[in-house]
């Protein structure tokens, strides 16, 4: 699902840049320009996007939310999204017909793991 692929470029821009992209455009400037591409099938045009909060720090994780939204001409019922392809409960699979929105919340850096990855090794006689 386009969606789902999105949110993963999406989720991967911002570990490796450690901030979420401006744009879906800004997918394209790096190795995620596949993602760029995704149309909404429904209007023809790319897929809405929209930083709801840039960045906040939650004890020693910094992390970003954002929203991704497509418009349905049909309803998708979660016993019939299990296919074996798509997970009945994923929030990307689920959705009424018209215009449908979902946050997601990715962490943009671990401070905590990043002082880890800097300590000097202790010399011991």
């Amino acid at each position: 699902n386009d969606l789902r692929e999105i949110s993963g470029c999406v989720t991967a821009y911002a570990q490796s840049y450690k901030r979420l992209p401006a744009s879906l455009s800004d997918l394209g400037k790096g190795s995620y320009s596949y993602c760029v591409e995704r149309q909404d099938p429904a209007t023809g045009n790319a897929y809405e996007y929209r930083v709801v909060a840039a960045s906040r720090q939650v004890g020693s994780i910094q992390e970003g939310d954002y929203e991704l939204c497509a418009n349905f001409a049909l309803a998708n019922n979660p016993q019939v999204a299990g296919n074996g392809f798509t997970c009945a409960y994923d929030k990307w699979s689920r959705h009424e017909a018209g215009r449908s929105c979902d946050q997601e919340t990715v962490v943009l850096d671990n401070l905590s793991l990043r002082n880890i990855n800097q300590a000097k090794p202790i010399i011991i006689p």
